[in-house]
C-alpha cells in the first residue's frame, strides 16, 4: 500500500488525475522506475482519492502490486500459443485437436473442424462433447477405447476408419497422446491425424492390380522379371519360377543361372541378342528359345520380351519384361506345318498322277496304236527297213511305258502304304550284275559304257526290291541324260560308320541350278526329254527319295552343265 501526498499528486497520470477529481477510484498498469537503484516495475496500482473533514482533496491512498514477472509469464504464454496455433494450422492435411478427461474439447484447428463437418454434419466448439458428435454410431465405442487408452497413459498409433456412411467414411492415421499436468498428473489427451484416404485407395488399387496381374499370369502362364544389369542379378514372378522349374528361395538368380537355364544350344545366339541388341543397341528383347527345366530336365520352349531401362544419366541399368511358356503353341504349329506339307504332297501328287495318266501313259499308247494300225493294214507292204524301223520304236516305246508303269505301281504302293521295308542280306556284285543286264540294251543303244566299281564281296543290309527300285532309276536316268560315246559309273563303298554308299555319275549334259534344287520334289514338275528325246516324268527321283528315306538315308545330287551328274545316297547299317 503506498500513500500519496500533494508532492508525489505531480506524477499522477493526467487521466488518473481527471478521474480523482471527478471522485472516481482509479486502476491502471504503470510502470515505475525507482530512483534508488534505477530498476523499473510493471504495478497494478488502485488509487483511490483522500478528503478531510471539509471536502478538500487532500492525497490518494494507492494499492499496487508488482506484476513484472507476471506479464513476462503471460507474454511468453501467448507468444507460445500464437506459435502453437500457427504449427496446427500451418498444414492443410492435418488435424489436431485435445479433449479433457470428460472428452470435451480444449482446443482443435481449423481443418478438424472442418472434417467433423463433413463427415458427422456436425457443428463444434471448445467444450463441445465429442462423444455426442457420435451418436449411437458404432464409431464412439471405438473412439472413446482409443481415447480411454491415451488417457491411462499409452502412447498409440492406429490406421481406422471413421464417418457417417450417409455422408462418407474416410481413413485416418491417428496418434494419441495423454496431456501431463505440471504435477504429472493426466488432464487430457491430445491427437493428430492425417487423412490417409486417398493412399488407403491407392493401396487397394495397386493391390487389386497386383492381384488381376497376378491371376492374368497365371491364367495365360505368363511370368515376369527384371534383370538388375549393374547388380548382375534378376528378379522373377512366381509363374516364371514354375515355367523354369525353380525353386524361388533356393535358386541362385544370377546371370550365370540364368543362362544355365538356357539350352546348351540356343545360349550363344540369345547372348548374342541380349548383349548386342537389346543392352548395346537398346532394341527391345523379342526372342524364341529352348530351356531345359531344372525341376525334371524336360525341354520347353519359350518366348521372351523385355525392354531396357536407363537411369537419369542415360545408362542401361535394367532389363523388364515377360516370358511365355509357348511348347504347346510350338507343337501345334509343327503339326500344322506339317498337315499342311502333308496335304500340300497330297495335291501335288494327285495332280502328278493325272498329269501322267493324261500326257506320259497316253502318248506312248497313241505311238503303239498308231503303229499297230498301219501295219495291220494289208495294203499297205512295209520294206525291211521300215519293218525294222517300225519294231524298234514299238520295243522303245513298250521299253519306257513299262518302265513308267513299274515306277506307278511302286509309287502306288508307297502312297497306300503297303510297301514295307524288308531287310535282307545281299551281295553287291551280284545284285548289280543282274541289275546290269536289264538295261545294258538300253546303254549299247546309246552307245553308253557301264562302269561297275562295286568292290568285291560286298554285302549290305537292306531291301531287295527298293534298292533294285533306287538304283535302276538312277542309272536309266544317267543313261538318258548322257549323249552316245559318253560313260555311267556305280560305286560303292563303306563308310566309317558302316554304312554304304553309294553314286552313279555320268558323263551327260549336266542339271541347270534351276532345276538341281527342286529334283526330289513331286510339286515342282522338273520333267525334260534325254538326249535322244527319251521322255521323263520325274517320278523315278521320288522313287528313289522315298526308298532311301524308309532305309533312314540321304540322297542328294551334285552337277554342272555339260560336265555331268553324280547322284548319291547312303543306306545305314542294319543290324541282322
Amino acid at each position: 500500500m503506498i500513500f500519496l501526498n500533494g508532492k508525489w499528486l505531480m506524477i499522477i497520470k493526467k487521466n488518473d488525475e481527471i478521474t480523482i477529481k471527478k471522485g472516481n477510484q482509479s486502476s491502471n498498469e504503470e510502470w515505475v522506475i525507482f530512483a534508488e537503484d534505477g530498476h523499473k516495475v510493471l504495478l497494478d496500482t488502485i488509487k483511490t482519492p483522500m478528503y478531510n473533514p471539509s471536502g478538500e482533496l487532500i492525497g490518494i491512498l494507492g494499492i499496487a502490486h508488482d506484476i513484472t514477472e507476471r506479464n513476462k509469464i503471460l507474454s511468453q504464454f501467448e507468444a507460445t500459443t500464437t506459435l502453437l496455433s500457427a504449427i496446427i494450422e500451418s498444414s492443410p492435411n492435418v488435424v489436431v485437436f485435445a479433449l479433457d478427461k470428460n472428452y470435451h474439447y480444449l482446443t482443435f484447428n481449423k481443418k478438424h473442424k472442418e472434417i467433423i463437418k463433413m463427415i458427422w454434419g456436425k457443428e463444434i466448439s471448445v467444450g463441445t462433447n465429442m462423444m455426442d458428435i457420435f451418436g449411437n454410431h458404432p464409431d464412439k465405442e471405438k473412439a472413446k477405447a482409443n481415447f480411454d487408452r491415451a488417457l491411462a497413459g499409452e502412447y498409440l498409433s492406429i490406421v481406422e476408419e471413421y464417418g457417417d456412411e450417409e455422408k462418407t467414411r474416410q481413413f485416418w492415421q491417428d496418434y494419441y497422446s495423454p496431456i501431463y499436468s505440471s504435477n504429472g498428473e493426466i488432464i487430457g489427451v491430445t491427437c493428430f491425424v492425417l487423412d490417409i484416404s486417398e493412399l488407403k485407395r491407392a493401396e487397394a488399387a495397386l493391390k487389386e492390380s497386383e492381384y488381376f496381374f497376378k491371376e492374368s499370369q497365371h491364367a495365360a502362364f505368363i511370368g515376369s522379371y527384371k534383370a538388375d544389369l549393374l547388380r548382375k542379378r534378376w528378379e522373377s514372378s512366381e509363374v516364371l519360377d514354375q515355367i523354369f522349374g525353380i525353386d524361388k528361395d533356393l535358386y541362385q538368380k544370377t546371370n550365370d543361372g540364368f543362362f544355365d537355364i538356357v539350352h546348351p544350344e540356343d545360349r550363344g545366339h540369345l547372348k548374342i541378342i541380349l548383349v548386342e541388341d537389346s543392352i548395346n543397341k537398346r532394341k527391345p528383347f523379342n526372342s524364341e528359345f529352348r530351356i531345359v527345366r531344372k525341376s525334371d530336365g524336360v525341354t520347353r520352349w519359350v518366348y521372351g520380351l523385355g525392354k531396357v531401362i536407363a537411369n537419369d544419366q542415360g545408362n542401361v541399368t535394367s532389363l523388364i519384361g515377360t516370358i511365355m511358356d509357348i511348347t504347346e503353341l510350338k507343337n501345334a504349329s509343327e503339326e500344322l506345318k506339317a498337315s499342311e506339307e502333308q496335304l500340300r504332297e497330297l495335291n501335288a501328287t494327285k495332280d502328278k498322277f493325272f498329269s501322267i495318266n493324261a500326257h506320259d501313259l497316253r502318248n506312248p499308247f497313241s505311238v503303239v496304236l498308231g503303229i499297230s494300225e498301219i501295219m495291220a493294214d494289208k495294203s499297205v507292204l512295209f520294206t525291211m527297213d521300215e519293218m525294222r524301223q517300225n519294231s524298234e520304236l514299238l520295243y522303245k516305246t513298250a521299253s519306257s511305258t513299262y518302265a513308267l508303269l513299274e515306277n506307278l505301281l511302286e509309287w502306288s504302293s508307297l502312297q497306300r502304304g503297303i510297301c514295307k521295308l524288308k531287310i535282307e542280306s545281299i551281295s553287291l556284285e551280284k545284285f548289280i550284275k543282274n541289275l546290269n543286264e536289264s538295261i545294258s540294251e538300253i546303254a549299247l543303244k546309246k552307245s553308253i559304257t557301264l562302269v561297275n566299281n562295286i568292290p568285291q564281296d560286298a554285302t549290305i543290309l537292306a531291301d531287295p526290291n527298293m534298292l533294285h527300285s533306287i538304283l535302276r532309276n538312277l542309272l536309266t536316268n544317267a543313261i538318258k541324260f548322257t549323249s552316245s560315246g559318253g560313260s555311267v559309273t556305280i560305286s560303292a563303298k563303306m563308310q566309317s560308320d558302316n554304312s554304304f554308299l553309294f553314286t552313279v555319275k555320268d558323263t551327260g549334259i549336266g542339271i541347270p541350278d534351276s532345276i538341281m534344287k527342286n529334283m526330289f520334289r513331286i510339286d515342282i514338275n522338273i520333267s525334260r526329254p534325254g538326249t535322244s528325246g527319251e521322255p521323263s516324268t520325274g517320278l523315278g527321283l521320288i522313287l528313289c527319295k522315298e526308298f532311301v528315306e524308309k532305309h533312314g538315308g540321304s540322297i542328294w545330287v551334285e552337277s554342272e552343265e555339260g560336265k555331268g551328274s553324280t547322284f548319291s545316297f547312303t543306306i545305314p547299317a542294319f543290324s541282322d
